[in-house]
């Protein structure tokens, strides 16, 4: 069971403080970091050449880990990140995961393996596939077990990080190194009618009612 925790990242708040501790196992041994990358889109809108026009953030955060849990932990950062590529390849990763599944849950109700075997022998491209898809979904979900931060977003209407920790001692000792970055009046979100998502739904619908006047004048 993680534990969720949101921080402020204010330019005129204190730097964020980590526990000198290894955030997987709270040991102090050994420790270095491990370099997570997280962003967001801030704006997305339609320009006048048809296209669009994307402005983004990057945060780079350095997690203090010991030195039996640092390379996990840099796999689960790299593999578990939020960009589109990732987005992407753990998407077909699941969906293939899937098929692989329920090829495997067929044979063992036969009992007889012949569905895994007809599928090799048909087409084995399509068996590997499955059954890769399936090995990474799996990893994927033990990674998101054993790393000892991951970070769910960065807040697209506040400077606010959601994380989520997998020793509660860690995430306790974190909210006490930031006790005002972590304040949960600082950290709240703005009400829906001024979060930008609705800003930008609202800008979206203005446009496609503009295309669609100047469609039926034609």
């Amino acid at each position: 069971m993680t534990t969720p925790v949101r921080i402020a990242i204010f330019e005129d708040l204190p730097p964020m403080r980590w526990p000198n501790a290894c955030a997987t196992c709270c040991g102090k041994e050994s420790l270095s970091g491990a370099t997570v990358r997280v962003g967001r889109i801030k704006s997305a809108r339609p320009n006048l050449l048809g296209g669009w026009t994307i402005k983004s953030d990057v945060l780079y955060l350095t997690v203090p880990v010991c030195a039996r849990h640092r390379t996990v932990n840099q796999l689960a950062h790299v593999l578990l990140e939020k960009s589109p590529l990732m987005l992407l390849i753990r998407g077909l990763s699941y969906l293939l995961g899937l098929g692989g599944a329920l090829l495997l849950l067929t044979s063992l109700i036969r009992l007889d393996g012949v569905g895994l075997m007809q599928t090799y022998q048909n087409s084995p491209p399509f068996f590997w596939m499955f059954m890769g898809g399936l090995a990474a979904s799996l990893l994927f979900f033990w990674l998101k077990r054993q790393v000892g931060v991951r970070v769910v977003r960065l807040d697209p209407d506040l400077d606010v990080l959601d994380l989520r920790f997998r020793d509660a001692r860690f995430a306790k000792a974190f909210k006490k190194a930031n006790p005002e970055a972590t304040d949960s009046v600082m950290t709240a979100g703005p009400p829906w009618y001024r979060r930008k998502l609705t800003h930008q739904l609202l800008v979206l619908a203005v446009f496609f009612a503009f295309m669609a006047y100047l469609f039926n004048r034609h």
